[in-house]
């Protein structure tokens, strides 16, 4: 039986779940970040108890809502992050990358006149 249980709690809330063997804990951590914590620091906190104590709980972080929330959780080795889709397909986005397809753009655009001309 697959038990899954979310808190928005303290770490103290984490070590008991771990200690009753829950194989998911969930932390909303953009509802820590709404009252003055800073979430991601509640998921590596969490994650090094878990990993002190040797605790097979899984971490899942919710209430994702930027793409730093999602390099964050990967850094400090959650298991599971609930991605919204807009916040997935801003992580394919970069200002230098737009510039730069511009620019190769305008280039070739210019190239291919030249090439014309000639």
């Amino acid at each position: 039986m697959i038990k899954n249980l979310s808190f928005r709690l303290y770490l103290n809330t984490f070590c008991i779940v771990a200690i009753i063997f829950y194989i998911f804990s969930c932390n909303s951590n953009s509802q820590n970040d709404d009252i003055g914590q800073t979430g991601m620091e509640v998921i590596s906190e969490i994650k090094q108890i878990y990993e002190n104590y040797n605790f097979k709980t899984q971490i899942l972080v919710a209430s994702i809502r930027h793409p730093i929330h999602v390099k964050e959780a990967a850094l400090f080795g959650a298991d599971i992050a609930t991605v919204p889709y807009k916040v997935y397909e801003s992580m394919f986005k970069h200002a230098l990358t737009d510039v730069g397809i511009k620019r190769f753009l305008d280039d070739w655009d210019k190239l291919q006149k030249d090439l014309k001309k000639r």
